[in-house]
């Protein structure tokens, strides 16, 4: 196959749910403009193909992918160039090897942009690292950034991060399991704050959860076995609310007892209610665990993976 047929094949791998800026759309496409030889293509191509913000073998990952169907270009004189290119993003060392360099500043090449761009950039950072501490990311974000600061664009990025003041939502609940109407609710949630945090309560005078959490959550998770009013401390980089969900009118009048009580103990502490889609109204976590003891009923179709 030649670069068009491989781009075919290979770039849906870019647009992974995990993904918001190592997207073919704000990453490969704008890379691809620039590339004048076929090495620099393919490496465009394969040097983000295997992305987990969390993972520490990412480029080793597609190196692997890359060598596994290098036999197959047949338009790639160079497939040994490709692999230098991609390990050299590791860690964006200079090179002495103008190809090289070459692929290193394409990589980069994002920091050298407007303002503007840069914010679009930086949101799409943020996303891809919701399951970190808010605090952790700031500080590591602005240590990054500040290896490049002697552009005057990336010291105002610098200077918003750190004086950005954050919207967290907070969504507690046993989540015993976690189903489909708890996702429903992050996923509103998502669209009203900078970052949704999802806590585990644990009463430690009951029994131990009978499910796990989803692996496939990309939010920060806190397992917390206190008073929930203890996770909102007002802090000057972020705002935290309450999120609370609401199936239907019975909901309403326990979550308004609920949140009387909460005010109770502080009364500083703004809340969000949601309505949950029609169509998962009647689920909770108490009825699937009811119905999971009825033989031949099968309750996956409602839980998260």
């Amino acid at each position: 196959m030649e670069f068009l047929e491989a781009y075919i094949k290979f770039s849906p791998l870019w647009n992974q749910s995990h993904r918001f800026y190592h997207t073919v759309e704000n990453h490969l496409d704008p890379m691809l403009k620039e590339c004048h030889s076929i090495e620099l293509r393919y490496f465009a191509l394969f040097h983000d193909i295997i992305y987990d913000p969390y993972s520490l073998t990412n480029e080793e990952d597609s190196i692997y992918l890359f060598c596994e169907h290098k036999n197959s270009f047949e338009d790639l004189e160079d497939p040994h160039i490709v692999l230098e290119m991609i390990r050299a993003t590791k860690d964006h060392k200079k090179s002495n090897n103008p190809l090289i360099q070459e692929a290193i500043d394409l990589d980069m090449a994002v920091l050298d942009s407007g303002f503007i761009k840069l914010l679009r950039y930086e949101k799409g950072i943020f996303l891809e690292y919701q399951k970190t501490d808010l605090l952790e990311y700031i500080k590591n974000r602005i240590e990054f950034l500040s290896l490049y600061a002697d552009n005057s664009n990336i010291l105002k990025l610098i200077e918003y991060i750190a004086s950005k003041k954050y919207s967290v939502g907070i969504y507690a609940g046993s989540f015993d399991p976690f189903h489909v109407g708890h996702l429903d609710i992050v996923h509103k949630a998502e669209k009203l704050f900078d970052k949704v945090i999802v806590v585990r309560a644990i009463n430690p005078e009951k029994q131990m959860h009978t499910y796990s959490l989803p692996e496939s959550l990309p939010n920060q998770i806190i397992n917390h076995d206190g008073i929930i009013t203890e996770l909102f401390k007002e802090d000057r980089q972020y705002r935290s609310t309450m999120i609370r969900g609401i199936r239907n009118e019975y909901d309403v009048a326990s979550e308004m007892n609920y949140m009387a009580w909460v005010h109770e103990i502080n009364p500083d502490i703004p809340f969000v209610h949601l309505f949950c889609d029609q169509e998962n109204v009647k689920i909770s976590s108490s009825a699937l665990r009811g119905f999971s003891k009825i033989e031949g009923f099968d309750i996956d179709r409602w839980l998260v993976k």
